[in-house]
C-alpha cells in the first residue's frame, strides 16, 4: 500500500509538467517480510497493461494502458546481501524477519526468490538488484551510517538526505605539489533553478507541496517548519564562502525565480563572489540554442575564474 502512495505522489511531479515520468527509487532488503510481494508487484502491473493493450488501449509511453496501472513512476530494487546470494547459489533456506523485533517470520528458498527477481527483470525491467554487501564494503564513510539506497538511476550511492550532482571533476587536477588538496581552487558552484527557501516556496510552487511527506507537513506546522528551515539554503547561508553563479528562467513556475534572488542577495551582502543570470521568457529549464550557448560560456568562465588560484576577486554585479 505504501508503494502505491509513493507512486501517486511521484505521479504529481513530472519533468516539463507531463513529458517525462518522475524519477524515484524504492528499495527493500532481502530479509523483509514483504519481499515476495515486492518482487512481484511491478510484473503483475505490467501484465495488466498487456491485457489493456490487447483490448485496443494505447500502449505507448504515455498512453492509456500504462497510465492506468501502478508503479510507473518509480524504480524497484532489492537490496541483496552476500549471505542471500550465497544461500541462493547453494540452494539454502532463507528466513525473513520482523523489521521492529528482528524475530524470524517465514522460511523461503533464496534460489526461488532470486529466480523470481530474474523473471520480473525479464518481463518489465523490475526489480533490479542493489548489492548491499559490496556497497557497504566500498562505503567511504562507514562511521556515519550504512548506505540504505541510491538515487533513481543508481549512479549515486551514498548516505540518506544527500544529493547527486550529475557532473564530475578529476580531483587529481586539484592536487598540489606537496600532495595536499587545493581547497581554494575547488570552491565554486553553479546552481540552476535552486529551491533555496522551502517555507516561501510552499505557496509559490507545486514542488514543495509534493514534499510534505518529507517535511512532515505544511510550513505552519511547527515540526514541519523546522525541517523546511534546516533544508533551506537561503536560511542557512550565513558563512557560505563558495563563489556561486545562479542561472534561472524568468518565468519558472516550478522553482520560482524569487528563491535564487534571495540566496544571491544573501551571498552578495556577505561579499561572496556571486552572479545571477536571468533568462527572459524562460520557464523551468533553459531552452533555445543561443540561450544555451550563452549559459555554457558563462558557466565555463565561472569555473575558469574560480577553479584556479584565487587572488582578489571582485563581487560581480547581477547580469540580466
Amino acid at each position: 500500500s505504501f508503494l502505491k502512495v509513493y507512486d501517486q505522489v511521484a505521479n504529481v511531479v513530472k519533468s516539463g509538467g507531463k513529458t517525462r515520468r518522475a524519477a524515484k527509487m524504492n528499495t527493500l532488503k532481502d530479509w523483509h517480510g514483504d519481499i515476495e510481494d515486492f518482487i512481484e508487484a511491478k510484473q503483475l502491473e505490467e501484465k495488466k497493461a498487456w491485457a489493456l493493450i490487447e483490448q485496443g488501449y494505447d500502449g505507448s509511453y504515455n498512453g492509456d494502458a500504462y497510465g492506468s496501472v501502478m508503479y510507473q513512476n518509480e524504480n524497484l530494487s532489492v537490496r541483496v546481501s552476500d549471505e542471500f546470494l550465497d544461500a541462493a547459489l547453494n540452494d539454502k533456506e532463507w528466513w525473513t524477519r520482523s523489521v521492529t523485533t528482528g524475530k524470524p517470520l517465514e522460511k523461503k528458498s533464496a534460489n526461488h526468490l532470486l529466480n523470481r527477481i530474474a523473471e520480473g527483470t525479464h518481463i518489465c525491467g523490475d526489480p533490479g538488484l542493489q548489492y548491499d554487501g559490496a556497497i557497504q564494503n566500498w562505503h567511504t564513510c562507514k562511521g556515519s551510517e550504512p548506505i540504505h539506497s541510491t538515487n533513481p538511476c543508481s549512479e549515486y550511492v551514498f548516505l540518506n538526505n544527500t544529493a547527486c550532482n550529475l557532473a564530475s571533476l578529476n580531483l587529481m587536477k586539484f592536487k598540489r605539489e606537496d600532495g595536499r588538496f587545493d581547497v581554494d581552487r575547488f570552491k565554486a558552484a553553479v546552481p540552476g533553478a535552486g529551491a533555496s527557501n522551502w517555507t516561501s516556496n510552499y505557496a509559490l510552487s507545486d514542488v514543495a507541496r509534493t514534499k510534505e511527506m518529507e517535511f512532515l507537513g505544511p510550513p505552519w506546522d511547527p515540526e514541519a517548519r523546522e525541517v523546511m528551515i534546516r533544508q533551506s539554503a537561503y536560511l542557512n547561508s550565513g558563512g557560505v564562502k563558495a563563489a556561486t553563479l545562479f542561472v534561472h528562467g524568468e518565468d519558472d513556475y516550478r522553482v520560482p525565480l524569487e528563491g535564487s534572488i534571495q540566496l544571491y542577495t544573501s551571498l552578495k551582502k556577505q561579499r561572496v563572489p556571486t552572479k545571477l543570470i536571468i533568462y527572459e521568457g524562460m520557464a523551468h529549464g533553459i531552452r533555445g540554442h543561443w540561450n544555451n550557448v550563452h549559459r555554457m560560456i558563462n558557466e565555463l568562465g565561472w569555473w575558469e575564474t574560480y577553479l584556479k588560484p584565487m587572488g582578489t576577486v571582485p563581487v560581480s554585479d547581477r547580469d540580466r
